[in-house]
């Protein structure tokens, strides 16, 4: 889509894998419980980064990340 716009895609890299996108999917469902989701949200989101710190995380996230990115970096020229 990028380059149909006229841009050249420097750099096109993904984001995320699934850890992230398995605490994204718990976190957006877990805000629906009252009076406890939200604690319950950020508790996840912390052990999650917990786990992206250690090593085996940093390489199930990397190795997930081309199937199942939770985002996109990328840089463009125009």
């Amino acid at each position: 889509m990028l380059e149909d716009a006229g841009f050249k895609v420097l750099k096109l890299e993904p984001m995320g894998g699934v850890p992230e996108i398995m605490t994204d999917i718990f976190c957006k469902n877990a805000l629906a419980v009252p009076v406890i989701g939200k604690p319950i949200v950020l508790l996840s989101q912390f052990i999650t980064r917990l786990f992206l710190k250690t090593g085996i995380g940093k390489k199930v996230s990397k190795k997930t990340a081309e199937k199942f990115p939770l985002g996109y970096f990328v840089v463009v020229e125009k």
